[in-house]
C-alpha cells in the first residue's frame, strides 16, 4: 500500500475514533437532559457504537443532521501526491460563536490614565518643598476619615478588586472618590501604591542595613530608625507619612478594636516596602521575616516617641504657669538672688519660732503670777 494511503488510512482511523467518543458523550448528554427520549437516546448511542466503517460514519451523521444543516458536516477535499490520489475528509471549522467577526469581540482597551500616579517614580510625584506625594496625602488621609482606627483586620482583609480599580481611576483622573467605599478596598490600594513604585519605599541601596537592622532588632531597636535616617529624603518623607497613621494604629487602646498589632501590620506591610534585590527566591524568602521585624520595630518605636512627646507636652501643660520676675523690696538690695532669699525666709521662719516659744513661756509666767 501506498505511503500517503497508509497515512490517510491512520488518520482516518484516528478522526473516526475521536468522533465516536464526541458521539458517546453526546448521546450520554442528551439521555440525561431529555428525559421525554429515552429510548431515543439510547439508539442514538447503541448506533454510535456499531459505527465500524466510513460509509456508516457517513450515513450516521447524515441521519442526525437536520434537513438545513447551517454548515457542513463534512467537507471533502481532493489531493493528489505523486501518481497517487486521495480523498480527504475533514470537519469544517465552525463558525463564530455570537455572531459578527472574532475582531469585533476584543475587548476595547481603556483610555491611558490623564494624571498616572501607580507605577511612577517618587521624584515625578514629589518635590522638595511638598516630598510626600499628594496622591498618597489623600489615600492616608483617607483611611483615617472611614475608619482605619476602628475597623477591625485593617490591611488584612482584602477588598473587591473592581471597587478598587475604580478608585484608583477616580485618583488617576482627578474625579471625586466615592462616598460609598470600603476601608478594606482602601487599604488595599494604599498597598498597591507602594507595590508598585518603581524603586521601593526602602530603597535598594538601603535594603540590606534594613535586614541587618531587622535581624538585631530585639537586642537594638534604634539601629531601625537609624538605617530609616539614612534613607534619602523623598523616599524617607513617604516612608515617615505611612509610619505616622501606622504608628496610630499600633496604640493598644486602637488593637483592641482592630486587632492589627504592630507585628501584624509589619507582616502586611515588610514584603511590600521592602524588596529584595536577590534574583534567589530562596534568597529573598529568607530575609522576609527580618523585613518584618524592621518595619515593626519603626512603627513601635515611632509610636513611643509620639507617646513620650505627649506625655512630655501634658506635664508641660499640668505645671503651674511660670512664677514673675523677682523684683526686690525697697530697701532690699537688687542684687539679692531668689536662693537668698529663699535662705532668708528659713532664717526667718526659725526666728519667729523662737519669739512663739518665748511668748508662750511669758504668758505662762503672767497666769501663775510669777512676774
Amino acid at each position: 500500500m501506498p505511503v500517503v494511503l497508509r497515512q490517510f488510512q491512520a488518520d482516518f482511523e484516528t478522526r473516526t475514533a475521536a468522533t465516536k467518543e464526541v458521539l458517546v458523550a453526546l448521546a450520554g448528554i442528551e439521555a440525561e437532559c431529555a428525559r421525554a427520549s429515552v429510548t431515543r437516546a439510547q439508539v442514538f448511542e447503541a448506533s454510535a457504537h456499531d459505527i465500524d466503517v466510513d460509509e456508516e460514519l457517513i450515513d450516521f451523521v447524515r441521519s442526525h443532521t437536520p434537513d438545513t444543516p447551517t454548515f457542513k458536516p463534512f467537507e471533502v477535499i481532493e489531493y493528489k501526491a505523486g501518481k497517487q490520489s486521495a480523498r480527504k475528509r475533514r470537519l469544517p471549522r465552525l463558525p463564530h460563536i455570537g455572531g459578527g467577526s472574532s475582531s469585533e469581540s476584543k475587548p476595547v482597551e481603556p483610555e491611558p490614565p490623564e494624571n498616572p500616579q501607580f507605577g511612577v517614580p517618587l521624584a515625578q510625584l514629589a518635590t522638595p518643598e511638598a516630598p510626600v506625594p499628594p496622591v498618597l496625602t489623600t489615600m492616608l488621609q483617607l483611611m483615617r476619615d472611614r475608619g482605619a482606627l476602628t475597623t477591625e483586620g485593617v490591611f488584612r482583609k482584602p477588598g473587591s478588586k473592581t471597587s478598587i480599580d475604580q478608585i484608583r481611576d477616580a485618583l488617576e483622573r482627578d474625579h471625586p472618590i466615592p462616598d460609598n467605599i470600603d476601608i478594606h478596598e482602601l487599604a488595599s490600594l494604599l498597598k498597591e501604591w507602594f507595590r508598585s513604585l518603581p524603586e521601593p519605599a526602602v530603597p535598594t541601596a538601603n535594603y540590606h542595613a534594613a535586614v541587618a537592622a531587622g535581624e538585631q532588632a530585639e537586642a537594638d531597636p534604634s539601629a531601625c530608625l537609624a538605617v530609616l535616617d539614612d534613607i534619602e529624603p523623598l523616599h524617607r518623607a513617604s516612608l515617615l507619612a505611612l509610619f505616622n497613621l501606622l504608628s496610630d494604629m499600633a496604640e493598644p487602646s486602637v488593637v483592641e478594636v482592630t486587632l492589627m498589632s504592630p507585628n501584624n501590620l509589619g507582616v502586611c506591610f515588610g514584603p511590600t516596602l521592602l524588596r529584595s534585590p536577590a534574583a534567589n527566591p530562596l534568597e529573598a524568602m529568607a530575609n522576609i521575616d527580618a523585613e518584618v521585624a524592621f518595619v515593626r520595630v519603626c512603627i513601635d518605636q515611632l509610636r513611643l516617641r509620639k507617646s513620650g512627646e505627649s506625655a512630655a507636652a501634658d506635664a508641660a501643660s499640668d505645671a503651674p504657669a511660670d512664677e514673675p520676675a523677682f523684683e526686690p523690696a525697697p530697701g532690699v538690695p537688687a542684687d539679692v538672688a531668689p536662693a537668698d532669699v529663699g535662705a532668708t525666709l528659713a532664717g526667718l521662719d526659725s526666728t519667729f519660732a523662737s519669739e512663739s516659744t518665748t511668748s508662750v513661756t511669758t504668758d505662762s509666767e503672767l497666769s501663775s503670777g510669777e512676774l
